[in-house]
């Protein structure tokens, strides 16, 4: 089972070892952003696996795998100052909500 949160699809362009770049899409037939199906990006937050599986494939994600949604919200990966700015306003914005909540 890997965790993961719902995300609007993202057009990438990739560096090629030649230099050149490819897309993840089509874009000669590319559509509106918002018309993109659905798409969902693991967030680390929870890896499930047998202990089999890792032994015998060295990876932790293989077989059936199981999805937990979560939401975005829940799902902020930390990897710079930015990041570190932006969890903790989710936080302190999740903090005055509840508060705002219990003293109603």
């Amino acid at each position: 089972m890997i965790s993961v949160f719902q995300t609007d699809y993202v057009c990438l362009w990739k560096l090629e070892e030649d230099g050149t770049f490819s897309a993840n899409y089509d874009y000669l037939k590319k559509t509106r952003r918002q018309e993109m199906p659905s798409h969902y990006q693991e967030n680390g937050a929870i890896y499930l696996f047998k202990r089999g599986l890792l032994e015998k494939t060295h990876h932790f994600i293989g077989g059936n795998v199981a999805i937990f949604p979560m939401v975005a919200s829940h799902s902020v990966d930390i990897d710079s100052e930015l990041d570190f700015i932006i969890a903790e306003a989710i936080l302190n914005e999740n903090t005055f909500n509840k508060s705002k909540v219990k003293g109603s």
